[in-house]
């Protein structure tokens, strides 16, 4: 448990409290009052609600087991696909240590564009020193995420990117030593190209290994929106240098459709990339179908709009809260932080 989680749980009478929680009388009424904190705590996180909100829109859900795992699975595909989703304002983190897994299935990346405003970080004073910390984010604040654009790239081609970048930074860090250690430009790229995937092999030799990877072992590489959009689309700067690589697949088949909308009622998009139609194609179905009259898409929609709602709701109640006065509310916060329709049967 991480020292945010166990401050999170040494304070929890008192969050019982702000949120006019009775105290349970029985063991189930216990973990029911426990699962709704947790799953409220988890989508304090921005990561967690993008998390929820593909899993949600793409029909999904959470394969992991005491949070560990890939985020998603699917095992409609023979091998199954694997799903890291990750989401930003700017740019998502790929680390080094994505890159190795035990089994044979196929694994995705997914990044997801945050469109909000909410400023989820804050900085203190702490032994004299400015520090970024999380913001303290009320229960209403959870409704506010929201989510715009939606990359679907193999983690094959996240690859190609991650070695890329890392070598343009080992270039960037070694230019001054042209004329000493390399004698040229040349030189110095093509030993740097093999540092780079030298570097990200020893990482992956250790998973094998079953070694812990410490985080200050870990390297993260930017990989930017539109830079995931060059690469799905196969236009640009960043995707002509990619391919010169020569084990950059040229062959990727993709596709664009529209999402569900924006605070601005402006459509998101969705971008598609694989070596085949048959994953955009499922995809695409899923996000078309009609289920009760609906498509996912609409679904969202809706939920989108009840969340705003909620919003609304609970600033009109914020100086007197009391979920026992009105027995949906609680329900109601925990279903629309994680993408869902209240209705649905939240603890079974």
């Amino acid at each position: 448990m991480s020292r945010l989680e166990r401050g999170f749980w040494d304070n929890k009478d008192r969050l019982v409290r702000k949120l006019g929680l009775s105290e349970p009388t029985n063991e189930r009424e216990y973990y029911q009052q426990e699962a709704f904190l947790k799953r409220l705590y988890q989508n304090k996180k921005p990561h967690e609600s993008a998390e929820n909100y593909v899993r949600n829109l793409l029909g999904l859900r959470d394969s992991r087991v005491n949070g560990h795992g890939s985020d998603t699975i699917d095992n409609s595909f023979s091998p199954p696909i694997h799903y890291e989703i990750k989401s930003s304002i700017e740019n998502v983190l790929i680390p080094n240590t994505q890159f190795y897994h035990e089994d044979n299935s196929r694994h995705y990346i997914i990044a997801v564009k945050r469109e909000d405003k909410l400023s989820t970080f804050e900085f203190v004073r702490r032994g004299g020193k400015k520090k970024k910390v999380i913001r303290n984010i009320t229960p209403e604040d959870l409704l506010l995420f929201d989510f715009g654009d939606i990359f679907i790239l193999p983690l094959e081609a996240v690859k190609e990117h991650y070695l890329f970048q890392r070598t343009k930074k080992l270039i960037k860090d070694n230019e001054k030593y042209i004329g000493k250690r390399w004698k040229d430009y040349h030189n110095l790229s093509t030993f740097m190209t093999g540092d780079s995937k030298k570097e990200l092999q020893e990482i992956i030799n250790r998973q094998k290994n079953g070694d812990s990877i410490s985080h200050e072992d870990r390297i993260f590489v930017p990989l930017t929106f539109a830079q995931a959009a060059e690469i799905i689309m196969g236009y640009g700067e960043h995707h002509r240098n990619l391919i010169r690589r020569k084990s950059f697949n040229r062959n990727y088949e993709w596709s664009v459709i529209n999402g569900p909308v924006l605070n601005t009622n402006k459509l998101s998009k969705i971008l598609m990339m694989d070596y085949d139609t048959k994953v955009i194609d499922e995809i695409i179905k899923r996000l078309t179908e009609k289920i009760s009259g609906k498509t996912r898409i609409e679904l969202i929609n809706e939920i989108k709009g009840k969340r705003n709602l909620l919003y609304q709701e609970l600033q009109n109640k914020k100086n007197d809260w009391n979920f026992e006065e009105d027995g949906n509310l609680e329900k109601k916060l925990i279903a629309l932080s994680k993408w869902q329709n209240y209705e649905e049967n939240l603890f079974s």
